[in-house]
């Protein structure tokens, strides 16, 4: 049986628009992340799991109007 890592994380990332024609000062991007982990622990910098660390972010992330 296999079983699957005991921690949920939930993440919610922003930055800046996707879409080069978007105003950054109007526009920004958002993408929510849900991953399972061994640890409590947020992951962080080289230790994130390579997944998190590669995510496609022009692909997933979505613009919207600040």
């Amino acid at each position: 049986m296999e079983l699957l890592p005991p921690v949920a994380r939930v993440g919610l990332f922003e930055s800046g628009p996707v879409e080069p024609d978007n105003d950054p000062v109007l526009h920004g991007s958002s993408l929510a992340i849900v991953w399972l982990q061994a640890t409590p622990q947020p992951p962080s910098g080289h230790d994130a799991n390579q997944g998190l660390r590669e995510v496609a972010w022009e692909e997933l992330a979505k613009d919207h109007e600040v």
